[in-house]
């Protein structure tokens, strides 16, 4: 039991923790896509004089709870 805690503490508890930090990375830089995106599509509208009424994307969530992957 005490060689499985250790095993869990120092090895697969910090990997774990790095995957959750690179999928928030990588979520991240999603949002921040989609809102160029969006705000491109906004900009050359305004350039044309045509009206845009595309809503934003919406905001990232920041609760706790995870969020399902688009």
């Amino acid at each position: 039991m005490v060689m499985y805690n250790l095993g869990m503490n120092l090895i697969v508890r910090p990997i774990i923790r790095w995957h959750e930090r690179r999928g928030e990375a990588r979520g991240e830089a999603r949002e921040r896509e989609r809102w160029e995106m969006w705000n491109q599509r906004r900009l050359e509208h305004q350039a044309r004089g045509e009206p845009f009424d595309e809503l934003p994307p919406p905001p990232p969530h920041r609760n706790c709870a995870r969020q399902p992957e688009a």
